[in-house]
This record gives structure tokens, sequence and C-alpha cells, in this order.
């Protein structure tokens, strides 16, 4: 599989219905997360494998386990009693593109079990939007939101050297003079070809385009939030430079 993964609210959604209107395969439409006031198009998620990763995460805590996510010990644990449902989705999503924020702290249990995860699309966004974006959709303190983003990006981050990985920016995809730029990056690095003047339509008609959201400046980001959004950030920029050779 390749993945689509990343904090919740960091634009996951829309980038994976770029992908899916650019013609990659991400499964069944039939059998996707139906949307909702939050996502009106769409999450594009295999329900299938949203299940695995909501029963990993949540136990029998429901939604109460993100005031404190389980450890990897205890996904792995979970995982167990999951192992034959995540090998059969495995092998039915294996050429795909499976779109999945939860993979950033369920990644270890597909691992363990035998799935071949070839490469990581990972979705980044300013901390400060993410956070304001659950508060307003989950009424959850900002606090609380900084800690769920740091933590998301902390475990994925342990597999970027064992895993190829690349990030696409949400806030610089939502400007219209980085969003061809950007967008271009992602399909290639998926291996979808598409023409550069289809990739601009795309851009023209299903981003909602504004200028770049920086955080505002009273912004005061806890330590470890601030240097691995910062570590994020430069990494995004490396791999354009590179790109750009």
């Amino acid at each position: 599989m390749k993945l689509i993964s990343g904090m919740h609210r960091s634009g996951s959604s829309l980038i994976a219905r770029l992908f899916f209107e650019a013609g990659a395969n991400l499964g069944n439409s039939n059998t996707f997360y139906p949307g909702d006031k939050w996502n009106p198009h769409g999450y594009y998620e295999q329900q299938k494998i949203l299940e695995i990763n909501t029963s990993l995460i949540n136990g029998i805590w429901n939604r109460l386990a993100y005031l404190k996510l389980p450890s990897k010990k205890t996904i792995l644990k979970r995982a167990v009693r999951l192992s034959a449902k995540i090998k059969q989705s495995d092998l039915e999503y294996r050429d795909k593109i499976i779109k999945e924020n939860r993979f950033c702290i369920t990644l270890p249990a597909w691992l363990e079990h035998g799935a071949e995860i070839e490469k990581i699309l990972i979705c980044i966004r300013e901390p400060y939007h993410v956070a304001k974006s659950l508060r307003q959709r989950n009424k959850i303190p900002l606090w609380l939101g900084y800690k769920l983003w740091h933590e998301h990006y902390q475990r994925m981050q342990k597999y970027m050297d064992a895993i190829p990985t690349r990030t696409i920016y949400y806030d610089k995809l939502t400007d219209p003079d980085y969003s061809v730029e950007e967008l271009s990056a992602a399909l290639q690095y998926f291996d979808v070809n598409l023409p550069a003047e289809e990739i601009e339509n795309l851009c023209m008609n299903i981003i909602n385009s504004k200028p770049i959201q920086n955080s505002p400046e009273t912004v005061d980001y806890p330590a470890p939030v601030r240097s691995l959004w910062d570590d994020l950030i430069d990494s995004h920029q490396k791999q354009h430079s590179i790109s750009s050779k």
C-alpha cells in the first residue's frame, strides 16, 4: 500500500480527493467512509481499514482514547486478535493508495503483521490551525490539540528512515502561488502521471485557494511542538530543493 496520512484536520481528505480526481486507485469508492458537515465531499477512507485502525486505538475507551493515546505496546497487543483482518486488508489494498490518519498511531501493528507499505505521503499543516480546527469540531482545548498533533507526527517520524516518505504542506497546497508545484510533486511521488494542464485544472476547480496561513505571532507553541514543526518544515523544504535540481 501507499499511504496518505498525517494528523487529523491537516488536509488529508482534500489531498486524497485530488488523487482520486486525478485517477489514482484508492480502492472501491462505494466503500469510502461517507462525508459529513466537516468534510462534505467525503473522507476518501476505506471503511474496512478505518474499522481496524479505530479498534486498535480506541479499545474499550472509544473516543476517550484520544485523551491518552495507547502506547505502541498496547497497539501491538490489540493487533493480535485483528491479525487476520490486517493481513486480508493488506492483500486487498496492496496495490492501492490508502488514506487514513490513524496510521500515524497504528502503523507498527500493520508492519508487525506483514503489511507491505511501499511509500507514505505525510500531510502537514501549521499546528495552530490544526488545534483550532480540532477545538471547533471536537470541543477540545488548544493544549490537547497540540499534544495530539505532536504525538501523531512524532510516532510517524520514527518510520521515516525505514519507509520512503514525503511531506505535502497543506498551507502551500491551498495557496494559488504554490498549489500546482505542491500537487505535482505529490502526484509524481505516487507515480500518478497527469499532464500539467490537468493538474492546473484540479487545483483551480477543487482547491479553495487562500494565502498561506501563518500562526499568529502571539502563539507560543510548547517546545516539543515547535521543534518537531521546524523539523517537518525543514524536511519539506529540502525535498523540494532536491526535486528542483
